[in-house]
């Protein structure tokens, strides 16, 4: 057998298809979609129901994010204690979680103990109290959390370029602020959750261990949950596009470091550019080896990471470009990005940066379908911006296929960091 020539890497393998296990799709009784992805070897699931129930649908800003907090702190017939201490039994893990477009409850279980958490999934569901001192108790963590949060710059950052990309009052750009949090009140809660979530429609996405035994325990304790239509009617948003937005400063003296953020609204994932869109990203700041960071971290030293990404809603998408830095290198970092951004729209990016590109999103790609649980992610993706399997090889194959002119025509469409909103928080 020949020795192994540690001096040499070995050969690299590029990745000409991906095969994608995508979910089985059945019906439930009362109109539910269930969508399996099979896999694993240890006896382990996920399950997730997906409400149509995110601050997108939200009355009063804030009640969809608190009716998630508060459905696991009490039912008409166990309390906040009593509800963990049986989720703790069985060691599982429920979760709640409210976003921009969806509401969703998340089930980990070993399959054996599937029944028992369906049963109590079910009580969850039907009779939650939103108890007053549950609520307190809640409210009185978020405050301390908001006030730790705002003496951050990286989350007064992020948070003043949503504001500023889509308003105050849009659901992408509201913020929870003191006030929300403390006007909020159970009537709140409870109207938001009977109009959006109690008995409205949802479907499963189901990962891991999922057999005959705990698609019948599926069907049986989910599959009856009674379904109603919607009877609230959905408020419409809009935004303007920013055109030459102004820059936002924060001087605070005392802060040795500033976050900076540059931001433009961007293309959603159903655009015919998209794929050349993120192409574009990941060689300007989206990975380790990106010319951001070759430049600004690796050449001048101005800090430890800084990172460009696409960020994607199901009704508008955003480009961020963000870094934290030292205070009085802020203004030369700002140059730099803008100096990057133009050398894009200006010359072809070489062949072999663009392979090396190519190959490391291929690989990434691949590692995004590793586990039945990565799988069912991607496959979430698809569910909340209503595509399909063929999104992703056609993803694919554009990566494959796509030229450095691809790229330059991309830069000088999308990559105009000049009329980009620029956030500083800390000073210059």
């Amino acid at each position: 057998m020949a020795a192994l020539n540690r001096s040499q890497p070995p050969e690299f393998q590029v990745i000409e298809h991906l095969a994608i296990i995508q979910p089985e799709v059945e019906s439930l009784a009362n109109g539910a979609q269930l969508y399996t992805v099979h896999g694993g070897v240890q006896p382990v699931l996920r399950l997730e129901l997906i409400f149509k129930a995110g601050s997108w649908y939200e009355q009063v800003s804030g009640s969809s994010l608190f009716a998630a907090k508060m459905l696991l702190e009490g039912t008409q017939h166990k309390s906040s204690a009593q509800i963990h201490a049986y989720i703790d039994q069985f060691g599982a893990a429920i979760e709640c979680s409210s976003g921009f477009d969806s509401f969703s409850i998340t089930v980990y279980s070993v399959a054996k103990f599937l029944e028992p958490l369906l049963q109590l999934l079910q009580e969850i569901l039907q009779t939650p109290v939103f108890a007053e001192e549950e609520l307190e108790h809640i409210q009185k963590l978020m405050l301390q959390n908001l006030s730790v949060n705002l003496q951050k710059n990286s989350y007064v950052a992020s948070q003043q370029m949503r504001v500023r990309l889509f308003g105050a009052h849009h659901p992408y750009g509201r913020e929870m602020d003191e006030a929300t949090i403390q006007q909020m009140n159970r009537e709140v809660i409870d109207e938001f959750y009977k109009h959006f979530v109690k008995q409205k429609p949802f479907d499963i996405i189901a990962s891991g261990w999922i057999g005959d035994t705990e698609k019948k325990l599926i069907h049986q304790y989910l599959g009856n949950l009674p379904i109603e239509p919607y009877t609230k009617s959905l408020a419409s948003f809009s935004f303007e596009p920013l055109t030459n937005p102004e820059a936002y400063l924060v001087d605070k003296p005392e802060s040795l470091q500033s976050s900076l953020r540059i931001a433009t609204l961007t293309l959603n994932k159903k655009h015919p550019d998209y794929f050349s869109l993120v192409m574009l990203n990941e060689i300007f700041g989206g990975y380790f080896g990106s010319r951001l960071m070759k430049n600004i971290r690796e050449d001048k030293g101005f800090t430890y990471g800084i990172y460009s990404q696409l960020a994607n809603q199901k009704n508008a998408g955003y480009w961020v470009i963000g870094t934290d830095v030292k205070r009085e290198f802020t203004q030369q970092t700002i140059d730099e990005i803008h100096k990057e951004a133009r050398l894009l729209r200006q010359e072809l990016v070489p062949e072999e940066e663009l392979t090396t590109v190519k190959n490391y999103f291929l690989g990434s790609m691949a590692g995004m379908f590793a586990t039945p649980f990565k799988t069912a992610d991607r496959f979430k993706n698809l569910y909340l911006n209503e595509l399909d399997y063929s999104y992703y090889e056609l993803f694919f194959d554009s990566i494959h296929q796509i030229t450095a002119e691809e790229i330059l025509r991309t830069a000088n469409l999308y990559l105009n960091t000049d009329t980009m909103l620029e956030i500083v928080i800390g000073g210059k």
